[in-house]
């Protein structure tokens, strides 16, 4: 049982667990203490004496030392220890020892290290199994797109006592007859020990990993589902719930039956009509935490399918099956207040009923979709299980998804379910849900598009002038096509294509906001809405650019998404790409997806490289660090969390479960403390607008938004500076709140129009430091806007930076030094690329010039009363540059890179990415309460602390009485 203290000084009433160590750690010497080297065809420990059993190459300008040393190793005394000095180049260590292959072997070869310094997201290492001849260092896997991500590619900090393990994947082809294996070290300066190098065949591998995790049978949770005749004593009494959400001081909060609620929720396992029950709502309600979500499926895909739904034909409706998934959830938990999810998933038959409704894609033939994804077909053919799917636009399926979900809701009326009803989710069951991932040029688009056309024109000639032709009328209108040869969409000559871009990226989901408004009226109560989001400003063809609609067009009240993958486990930054502070201007909420996989179970089917690929936790330290930082950094934006169980069986673990406990209980505090007037000084700005401006949709060409905006955030959420998030737009309407800030980054401003210009103008004073993102302007309006003209390159494989001399603060691109080694496929985001350099003038600093045409790459222009700062090349603002940007405008940091620092003023979340004695500096003058262990710190202005990599902290702050 754990100790709890009340904290009455800093917050009334305020229950929190005490740990005894000041933040929650990740660290764990027993971790692989179980890994196997028995059955090895080649095992390294650096035990033997004299010749060393490998070879080292400085290659590119690198600098650094390898050696073996005689202390320190894993399974004995000696080991390996790499020490990289710059950010030029890399070391590849060779290993004499040849592993013998023959044709269809399958290796892995393994190691373990521990990350002593190093460069979140920048320092890399990377092993690899070679062949005789080969000139680059691709890595290959026996998955294709499933590689272990950037997990296994770099280098992260590690707490002093806990090893990290590596490995890669090789299949021996084209009759070679053995493989080198090799150690790459890359990017930025990084020093880490190694030991225990292994080969082994990859069918020992998965012994050894299904040895090592929890391979067990899902557990069927009927036998503690009350009786039918039970619930329905308590269906009988209970009274309607309900759920909204609404802006109290300034920021959305969740009701629930009028009170202020923590947007916790549990996602169980959704399958549908479902011979047991695996269902954790159970187990979720034990820990009161009861907001649950129920899925219900409605169509599926082939009567055999895997994924089965509820609506099987035209007048095909399972209702029986679907009441029974509702009463199972409500016989587990009593207590819950269901979220009920229709899954807009069409039945089978649906397009070979209604060919007319079916997607077609610019080669004129079916998009073929599945269960889980659409692929557009480029000559291939339907078969069982991928088939025509239909148009997001066609309104006969639209008119049918109502029918069935006016079926459902009647009888859940009728029946008292309906009761528990306080939230409804609408998706599509499958990813790349509600996104156009292909165009459509069906006839049930085509009509949909001049609806569109008509609601943002009004008028023909509003019409015309924007599309310069004269005689064009909405009746008139077809889709286009996307034939340009440039990497951006010129509104002189492309506006209809840039039309089509944005109707394409919000048509499936105003579709979906139809169905959702449409369901809660006839609920005819008080019930928030929510929808799901993939890939936010991602640039590619799967990802949703619809946010501002979702804020000012269409009536969800939460938006659902995913933190990266690989980046969810510690020592890693885990930032979401979303301007979550519009979402508070709109009363809107966020609900983060942990769909956390844990070495508590596992899918028969997910092997090794899959679950480290999807941000596996090996154990309870680093679940529980890694789901503090996740939870910590949600609270500390006032957003909210959803536990999405796919094993099932993830969080079926008392110790989990006593974790997700503590952080709901925490949550539920924290959201009824009134919101505080602090805000960071620092703004990340989204121009929704300028995004459409990129030609992403053209077949000849990739896209850097990925880089822009996605990856950009990801690497200042290792910048130790916390900072607001907002739409362009809502802060071109509102610039005395964008004057609040000292330091203003913008993305995708490709065109600096006249309202633009206007609003930057307004901020060019204060000292403010205005930092202008890759591409700002070249489309016109740099001159009087950013006030730094660029200049552009044809497109180029070479976007290597590097920094002007005396430079002391990193200024990489973290993705081109993946290039340096060639450690995954062509690195397509930059490839397609042109770069768009700084033009500099007389009295400019640059910081860094692109190594193709030595044009300056990062480039800073100080005015008397502020500060233009360009940066060159997408994802380029590295977070030591940001933080010393930030720390020159007088803005708050933490005090130093290397940490993940989120606030809103009461609550503080801080991620470590690295091991350093050192003192959080705090925004104010606070008493400050440490979550972890109940210290109480009175009146200061910074905290000691002895920072473990990977460790969460949480402390709530109360502004000290001066």
């Amino acid at each position: 049982m754990k100790k709890f203290l009340t904290i009455l000084a800093v917050i009334p009433s305020l229950c929190l667990p005490a740990t005894g160590s000041e933040s929650w750690s990740s660290s764990n010497p027993e971790r692989y203490k179980s890994a196997s080297f028995a059955n090895a065809v080649w095992y390294e420990t650096f035990s033997g004496s004299g010749e060393e059993p490998f070879t080292v190459e400085f290659c590119g300008g690198a600098t650094g030392k390898v050696e073996i040393i005689n202390a320190g190793g894993r399974s004995e005394a000696k080991a390996l220890k790499t020490v990289k000095n710059n950010a030029a180049g890399y070391i590849i260590i060779r290993f004499k020892q040849h592993i013998p292959v023959k044709n269809g072997d399958k290796m892995q070869f393994n190691c373990f290290y521990r990350g002593k310094e190093n460069h979140a997201l920048y320092s890399r290492a990377m092993l690899r199994l070679q062949v005789a001849g080969q000139n680059n260092f691709k890595l290959f896997s026996f998955y294709p797109g499933i590689n272990g991500g950037e997990r296994l590619q770099e280098i992260i900090a590690t707490p002093a006592n806990t090893w990290e393990r590596k490995f890669t994947q090789r299949k021996a082809e084209n009759n070679v007859t053995f493989f080198e294996p090799v150690l790459i070290i890359a990017g930025a300066p990084s020093t880490a020990v190694w030991d225990d190098f292994y080969v082994e065949n990859d069918n020992i591998s998965a012994q050894n990993w299904n040895t090592f995790f929890n391979r067990r049978t899902p557990l069927d949770r009927s036998a503690e589902m009350i009786s039918d005749e039970a619930l329905n004593e308590i269906i009988a009494a209970e009274k309607d719930h309900t759920g909204k959400v609404t802006v109290i001081d300034g920021k959305s909060r969740l009701l629930i039956d009028g009170k202020i609620t923590a947007p916790v929720i549990d996602g169980p396992y959704g399958a549908f009509v479902n011979g047991k029950n695996y269902s954790n709502a159970g187990d979720f309600g034990r820990i009161n935490v009861n907001l649950c979500k129920v899925s219900l499926r409605l169509g599926q895909g082939s009567p055999a399918a895997t994924y089965r739904g509820c609506w099987t034909g035209k007048d095909q409706l399972n209702i029986d099956g679907v009441i029974r998934q509702i009463r199972n959830a409500l016989r587990l938990n009593p207590h819950a207040r269901i979220i009920l999810n229709f899954g807009l998933h069409p039945y089978y038959s649906f397009t070979s009923e209604y060919p007319e409704e079916v997607w077609i894609g610019r080669n004129g033939k079916p998009v073929l979709g599945t269960g889980i994804h659409i692929n557009e077909s480029l000559g291939g053919t339907p078969s069982q299980t991928r088939y025509p799917w239909p148009s997001y636009h066609s309104e006969v399926l639209i008119q049918q998804y109502k029918e069935q979900i006016a079926k459902i809701i009647t009888e859940l009326k009728r029946n008292g379910l309906s009761k528990f009803i306080v939230g409804l989710h609408i998706g599509g069951g499958h990813d790349n849900q509600m996104v156009t991932t292909h165009f459509d040029y069906s006839q049930p688009a085509q009509r949909a598009f001049r609806k569109f056309l008509r609601e943002k024109y009004v008028t023909e000639d509003a019409l015309r002038q924007a599309w310069h032709n004269d005689s064009i009328t909405f009746g008139a209108v077809q889709a286009p096509y996307f034939r340009s040869n440039d990497d951006c969409l010129h509104s002189e000559t492309e506006q209809p294509q840039i039309d089509f871009f944005h109707f394409s990226k919000t048509a499936g989901w105003r579709m979906a906001d139809r169905i959702a408004e449409y369901a809660r009226k006839l609920l005819d109560k008080d019930v928030f809405t929510m929808r799901w989001c993939m890939g936010a400003y991602a640039g590619n063809p799967g990802a949703s650019m619809d946010i501002y609609d979702f804020l000012t067009y269409q009536k969800f009240d939460i938006l659902v998404a995913q933190s990266p993958y690989n980046l969810r486990p510690p020592s890693s930054p885990s930032t979401q790409g979303l301007p979550f502070d519009s979402f508070h201007l709109h009363g809107k909420l966020y609900t983060n997806e942990f769909d956390i996989r844990t070495w508590n179970a596992a899918p028969a089917w997910e092997k090794e490289i899959m679950s480290i690929t999807w941000g596996l936790m090996i154990d309870f330290p680093m679940w529980q660090a890694a789901n503090r930082k996740l939870a910590g950094a949600m609270f500390a934006q006032d957003m909210g969390f959803w536990y999405l169980d796919m094993a099932p069986g993830w969080f079926n673990h008392p110790q989990l479960l006593d974790d997700i406990k503590d952080v709901a209980e925490t949550g539920s505090q924290l959201f009824t403390m009134p919101p505080s007037k602090w805000q960071p000084d620092t703004a990340f700005v989204f121009d929704d607008d300028g995004m459409f401006l990129r030609n992403l949709p053209s077949p000849e060409w990739m896209f850097d938004i990925t880089m822009l905006i996605q990856e950009q955030l990801y690497l200042l959420g290792a910048s130790g500076v916390p900072f607001a998030r907002y739409s362009l737009n809502d802060l071109m309407d509102n610039p005395e709140l964008a004057k609040s800030f000292k330091v203003l980054v913008f993305g995708a401003m490709y065109h600096i129009d006249s309202r633009r210009q206007a609003f930057l103008d307004k901020l060019k004073n204060s000292n403010r430091t205005l930092i202008f993102l890759s591409g700002t302007g070249r489309l016109g309006g740099a001159k009087e806007g950013s006030t730094i003209e660029v200049g552009v390159t044809g497109r180029t494989k070479n976007h290597h930076v590097y920094a002007a001399e005396g430079m002391k603060f990193n200024v990489l691109s973290p993705w081109m030094n993946k290039k340096d080694v060639h450690p995954l496929a062509p690195a397509a985001w930059y490839d397609a690329m042109k770069i768009v350099y700084a033009i500099s003038q007389p009295g400019d600093r640059i910081l860094a010039r692109f190594a193709e045409n030595n044009q300056p790459a990062i480039l800073e222009r100080v005015y008397p009363d502020w500060k233009a700062v360009y940066i060159g090349e997408a994802g380029g603002l590295s977070p030591d540059y940001f933080q010393h940007l930030v720390s020159q405008a007088g803005g708050y940091s933490i005090g130093d890179s290397g940490f993940q620092c989120k606030t809103n003023g009461n609550f503080m979340m801080v991620h470590c990415l690295k091991n350093s004695k050192t003192n959080f500096k705090l925004p104010f003058k606070a008493t400050v309460t440490n979550l972890a262990n109940g210290t109480i710190h009175q009146g200061v202005t910074e905290i000691p602390v002895d920072a473990e990599a990977g460790a969460t902290y949480w402390f709530v702050l109360k502004p000290a009485s001066r």
